[in-house]
């Protein structure tokens, strides 16, 4: 009958377990230290191309507005204009020179922001990833101003669409050159509708130049 002799199991000391925890310590905390320092890059890199395109944008913007401000003193003038017709609306002279100014004011041009960035970094969360606050608040503001300028434009394009919809009762379409149709009243509320839309742009012009100002320091900064 055989005997088996089990080997003798070399014991470690306590130095040695001390020696294996502390390496096993030491990889993960440098691979903590690793990690964090790659994600450190990451961020950075995030952070520049976020801020990248968000100038792109406001650049964009800035030929935009600049564009935009000068059509909106233009209608303003125009609108001017054609409340200071003078005569009667039965007169032939009013009449021509009434539709001469209704058929400038038929257009509505709108400023549309470029806000494709800013909706990147909203909804990804990577907003927070800007490290100087002034940065990011500069970029809330601009932001607002946005906000504000699309409330402002929903006025102004309410009586517009109003002044739009008048244009039919106003007008007989059977001659050309076009005639009113001697209702008054209906003239008046297209005037009427037109002084509205005049005042509402007024509002809807300061957001637009305060902004391009927000645009010129903001570029830079």
């Amino acid at each position: 009958m055989e005997v088996h002799h089990h080997p003798n199991v070399e014991k470690k000391s306590f130095k040695e377990y001390l020696l294996e925890g502390l390496m096993i310590f030491l990889a993960v905390t440098l691979g903590f230290i690793a990690e964090s320092y790659h994600n450190h890059l990451d961020n950075n890199e995030i952070e520049k191309r976020n801020i990248e395109s968000f100038i792109v944008n406001v650049q964009r913007d800035s030929a935009n507005l600049f564009r935009d401000i000068n059509r909106c003193q233009n209608k303003m003038n125009l609108i001017d204009s054609l409340i200071s017709v003078p005569g009667k609306f039965t007169d032939t002279l009013f009449e021509k020179r009434f539709f001469t100014y209704l058929s400038k004011l038929l257009n509505y041009e709108r400023f549309t922001p470029d806000e494709s960035a800013f909706m990147q970094m909203q909804s990804s969360g990577t907003l927070r990833l800007i490290k100087k606050q002034n940065i990011t608040d500069s970029i809330l503001k601009y932001q607002a101003t946005n906000l504000a300028i699309k409330r402002q434009q929903e006025i102004v394009n309410r009586y517009f669409n109003s002044a739009t919809d008048n244009t039919i009762q106003i007008t007989d379409l059977r001659q050309v050159p076009f005639k009113l149709n001697g209702n008054n009243q209906q003239i008046q509320n297209y005037i009427n509708y037109k002084i509205a839309e005049g005042i509402s742009s007024r509002f809807y012009l300061e957001h637009l130049k305060n902004q391009l100002r927000n645009a010129t320091i903001l570029i830079p900064f």
